[in-house]
């Protein structure tokens, strides 16, 4: 049961860090092209 959770929490904060990401590069593509 623990590892699991463990597991599930690992997933859940990696997919929040790519999402971060996607949205950084997004938001620079976007400060490009009104630049």
């Amino acid at each position: 049961m623990d590892s699991g959770i463990v597991v599930r929490s690992e997933d859940q904060t990696s997919s929040s860090r790519s999402l971060s990401q996607r949205n950084l590069l997004s938001i620079i593509h976007l400060k490009k092209r009104s630049a």
